[in-house]
């Protein structure tokens, strides 16, 4: 079922730079987002909108109360972290089980088995987005058989700190500065364990209800470097764990090209 042709990311760069040319069913891509449950939201909604055109089932596995998502897709099964799943009609589902916030191996073990069900109720190709804080990488390892073995297309949406992680999905995109109108995003993979940041622009048919937290454009870095007087090797730096985060990735892309192009010469 992997030999389909994927599906259009809505970006030609992005495409591009995934293993696949686009969402590959079988695969597992890993989407590091500053605000889980809203700044990815742009990101993913080509493919949102692709599968409820389609009329494939589309599954929302520990989705923050706070997310808009649920008024702009149908979902067949959506579980929440800390109220009563819904069905696609609003309803509540008392057959499924209410799941914590991802964080420990048994909580990814009752997630799993979870997700195990639903694929097997669906019969067909599905879409199932995961939001969880940790991903241990046998749970990633299981949520990539269970995608093989029922040709679906699988997220694991985790905060942009996961990004320092191993990489255990088949890609991972790390949203870089988003804001309303696009955002940076870096594309890792096996073949690219550097990453390769492209600048993506929103697509103007994504309509979301007003957001609680600002998505405005991002300010500047508040990164704050402070050079020891007595040795010019040192250096101490400060501000936000994210925001530093940044600055050492730029750095290191910095250097791997000066690095390159020193051997090219």
């Amino acid at each position: 079922m992997r030999d389909a042709a994927p599906v259009p990311t809505g970006w030609t760069a992005l495409d591009e730079a995934l293993p696949s040319g686009g969402w590959q069913v079988g695969e597992v891509v890993e989407v590091c987002a500053p605000h889980p449950g809203w700044t990815e939201i742009p990101l993913l909604w080509p493919l949102l909108r692709h599968a409820t055109a389609c009329g494939r089932p589309v599954g929302l596995l520990g989705l923050p109360p706070s997310s808009p998502l649920p008024s702009c897709v149908t979902a067949d099964w959506c579980v929440l972290g800390d109220v009563r799943p819904r069905g696609a009609g609003g309803e509540h589902n008392d057959a499924a089980a209410v799941l914590p916030a991802l964080r420990t191996a048994a909580d990814w073990q009752a997630a799993c088995d979870a997700a195990d069900r639903w694929f097997a109720r669906q019969g067909r190709s599905s879409l199932l987005l995961v939001w969880a804080l940790e991903a241990p990488p046998a749970g990633v390892r299981r949520l990539r058989r269970l995608a093989r073995r029922t040709g679906a297309w699988v997220g694991v949406v985790r905060p942009s700190l996961a990004r320092w992680d191993d990489l255990w999905a088949d890609a991972r995109l790390t949203l870089l500065s988003p804001g309303a109108r696009g955002a940076q995003v870096q594309v890792r993979t096996d073949n690219r364990p550097l990453g390769r940041t492209l600048q993506l622009a929103w697509q103007a048919d994504i309509a979301l209800p007003p957001a609680h937290l600002h998505l405005g454009d991002a300010q500047p870095p508040r990164v704050r470097v402070r050079q020891d007087p007595h040795d010019r090797r040192r250096a101490v730096v400060s501000g936000r764990l994210d925001e530093v985060c940044q600055a050492l990735d730029r750095l290191a892309r910095e250097e791997a090209r000066a690095t390159s192009e020193a051997r090219a010469t």
